[in-house]
């Protein structure tokens, strides 16, 4: 399994996922999971992980050269040519390789359509192994207003397009993310769709008072409304829009946890308001406070202005709290079908006030979604992950075959 990295703490916004599905697909007895990642991860100690590097050596770098020389002549050439653009996709390539031609694997998973949009399809090929990328949005979605996706940059649009174009199997985690993986040169009959998935254990239950620390600890009373949003602090979570709706909900306080370039922005923007005493950035949490963080909560907000699914809808879904949700990722599917929930119909704080309000006068209990969300449970998508390997796997040796 090639992964870019695995987070440097539980709800590190970037690659949490990654870590709970590879320690999912370890713990089935019909895998030998080895993951590679392009930065040093912290301990994973039932994880047998390996760091992709750079060349630093005389003798790595002179078996880089000598790689290139033999098997990746236009590689060295585009190197020569753009070195800031190529070599960060040389040297990834070159681990890959290493480490395909180490363990020969059976299967090559590349996350993201890593490394640098190659999926590491020609070496894995090279060894015989089936390549299988799981497409999540930031690689195929674009929007450039929001300055999102990778594919705005025309090199990296082009690598996509050929690493899709010749993988053996293609995941995605919705029918819209597989349609756009098929556009942009992934087979139909090898893309399948299979939900990204969360640990609801971990969200469904808490014990009895934990979740008051979090108000004690912010200065939130019992009757307060306390509305609640996950998230990188980037623009396109739409985090602006909840600190406006505080303006309609002078009862309400709004935390948002989660790290990233906008908080000045947005601490700015309450200040103008007049709500920054009802605005709190908690910044990065583990998952177990997060748990106990949704059953002090009266509300959820998904806001997001672009999303390829959400997984934090899942979290919130699987805690029972009531959920106000933009129509993107799994959101737009999921909420008209849960309980206590409200799909946004455009991005207005009035609406959102309104939505909110009626969810907390009309909800009396948090009701059990547990039958909704099982699609949603991790290891039912480890499960069918390994499912596809086999069918893939089984194709291929009946073909060499013939």
């Amino acid at each position: 399994m090639l992964v870019p990295a695995f987070p440097k703490t539980h709800r590190d916004p970037d690659h949490v996922f990654l870590e709970i599905e590879a320690e999912a697909l370890n713990k089935d007895d019909r895998l030998e999971v080895i993951v590679a990642c392009e930065q040093k991860p912290r301990d994973h100690a039932d994880l047998d992980v390996r760091h992709l590097h750079r060349p630093t050596t005389l003798r790595e770098k002179a078996a880089f050269i000598l790689w290139m020389l033999a098997l990746e002549p236009g590689l060295l050439m585009g190197l020569l040519r753009d070195p800031q653009a190529n070599y960060p996709v040389a040297w990834r390539l070159w681990g890959v390789s290493r480490l395909v031609k180490d363990v020969q694997p059976d299967v090559v998973h590349s996350h993201f359509a890593y490394p640098m949009g190659t999926a590491g399809c020609r070496p894995a090929h090279a060894a015989g192994a089936l390549v299988a990328v799981t497409v999540h949005g930031v690689d195929i979605l674009i929007d450039a207003d929001l300055n999102y996706g990778y594919r705005l940059d025309p090199q990296y649009d082009r690598r996509i397009r050929s690493a899709l174009s010749c993988v053996d199997l293609c995941f995605a985690a919705t029918e819209d993310m597989r349609e756009l993986a098929v556009e942009l040169g992934a087979d139909y009959a090898s893309s399948v769709v299979v939900p990204n998935a969360v640990e609801l254990d971990t969200f469904r239950t808490q014990e009895a008072g934990a979740s008051q620390k979090f108000r004690l600890s912010l200065g939130i009373g019992d009757d307060d409304l306390l509305a609640l949003s996950v998230g990188h602090l980037v623009d396109r979570k739409g985090f602006e829009l909840g600190i406006r709706a505080l303006e309609q909900l002078s009862d309400a306080h709004y935390v948002i946890v989660g790290d990233g370039p906008q908080r000045d922005s947005l601490e700015k923007l309450a200040r103008r308001l007049g709500v920054d005493s009802r605005l709190h950035l908690l910044g990065s949490i583990s998952n177990t406070d997060l748990a106990e963080l949704f059953d002090a909560s009266d509300v959820y907000w998904f806001l997001s202005k672009r999303e390829a699914f959400g997984n934090v809808v899942i979290e919130a879904a699987a805690s029972g709290i009531p959920i106000v949700g933009t129509q993107e990722g799994i959101a737009r599917d999921l909420l008209p079908l849960l309980g206590a929930a409200h799909l946004l119909p455009q991005r207005s704080p009035d609406r959102l006030a309104a939505l909110t309000r009626d969810l907390i006068l009309n909800v009396d209990c948090r009701p059990d979604r547990s039958e909704d969300l099982q699609d949603f449970e991790i290891a039912n998508r480890a499960d069918r992950i390994v499912e596809h390997y086999q069918s893939c796997l089984s194709d291929a040796r009946a073909n060499r075959l013939k």
